[in-house]
């Protein structure tokens, strides 16, 4: 049976919103393309082994008794996530809730593309299954741990033991702001965010600045869900990993801000 066929939303360079899940599966078709295998086997192959990693794309089944089980903070409110959002942006009151009601409604298409179709619904509990962690999200089920997160990040901007994964003129390229170029989709009309305090985004990599705790304006990274982080910074040449399983959504959560902290104080 063929698939119905469907037209972008907006014309592509024109918009953009955030891919949460989405993106890993554009980049890993590319990678397959390219080298015939799957994004969690060349990860396996390129990054982890020569890193000497703990961290795997499609866990195998064999490292399941390693698997550090989750707990969630409490729940939070509705005003609770405005009043944080408001303090990490820097956005007015107004500002900060429409765009929250237009972005992060049920049927709003960032949120939409989260769940795919409802296969990746926060209150089924998927993630902490079995077939979650086997199986190949490339933009959302790494299983790691903080060292090994650090030390991928350190070797994209470092040597490390002799392995160095990008170029310096990769990075620069792959971490030059885009989502400063267009307006995000979906925003009510009159309303725009600056790239700064929104999507702060590069080429797969959120940039510093507010909400993501980094080291100095060169680094770049991307949270994990209900906390964790892993960030790189070219001018210091560090890596940054911080996991969690304490999940807590609330923007403002302090826990991995001040590590980061910690590290930039150590660096002077």
């Amino acid at each position: 049976m063929r698939s119905k066929r469907r037209s972008p939303l907006w014309q592509p360079g024109t918009e953009h919103v955030y891919h949460a899940v989405t993106y890993g599966f554009l980049v890993g078709e590319v990678v397959r393309r390219i080298t015939g295998k799957s994004l969690g086997t060349f990860f396996a192959e390129e990054v982890a082994a020569p890193l000497g990693l703990s961290a795997w794309i499609g866990l195998p089944e064999q490292q399941e008794p390693r698997v550090a089980r989750f707990e969630d903070a409490a729940p939070f409110t509705l005003e609770e996530l405005l009043a944080g959002m408001i303090a990490t942006t820097g956005l007015d009151a107004d500002t900060v809730t429409a765009w929250v009601e237009s972005m992060w409604s049920p049927d709003a298409v960032q949120m939409r593309a989260g769940v795919l179709g409802g296969a990746m619904d926060p209150t089924s509990g998927y993630f902490r299954t079995r077939a979650w962690r086997a199986a190949e999200f490339p933009a959302a089920n790494m299983v790691s741990d903080a060292r090994s997160l650090a030390r991928m990040y350190a070797a994209t901007v470092s040597d490390v033991d002799g392995v160095r994964l990008l170029d310096p003129a990769t990075v620069e390229t792959m971490t030059a702001v885009q989502t400063d170029k267009t307006r995000m989709y979906g925003l009510p009309p009159g309303l725009d965010i600056p790239a700064e305090r929104s999507f702060n985004m590069s080429l797969g990599f959120w940039r510093a600045g507010p909400p993501m705790p980094m080291v100095g304006p060169g680094s770049f990274g991307h949270p994990g869900s209900g906390g964790s982080i892993g960030f790189g910074d070219p001018d210091a040449g560090v890596g940054f990993g911080y996991v969690t399983n304490l999940w807590n959504y609330r923007p403002d959560d302090p826990r991995a801000a001040n590590l980061a902290e910690a590290v930039r104080s150590c660096l002077g």
